[in-house]
């Protein structure tokens, strides 16, 4: 199984538990200012739609709080 590319916004991940998960659990982050639909966009620890969120076009949107 090939492990793909996650996505972040154009600002770095800056929150030390956030850093913190992605080391641990070894998810590769890729830093875009723009793309295209996607099937799947996960959020963690914002809120699709916030002021701190770029809204992109997805099929599945799942948020963690």
């Amino acid at each position: 199984m090939t492990q793909e590319s996650s996505i972040s916004g154009e600002q770095e991940i800056t929150k030390p538990n956030l850093k913190l998960m992605l080391d641990r659990l070894s998810i590769p982050i890729e830093y875009v200012e723009d793309m295209q639909h996607i099937n799947t966009l996960l959020l963690v620890d914002c809120q699709y739609g916030g002021t701190n969120v770029k809204e992109l076009s997805a099929d599945n949107i799942y948020v963690i709080r």
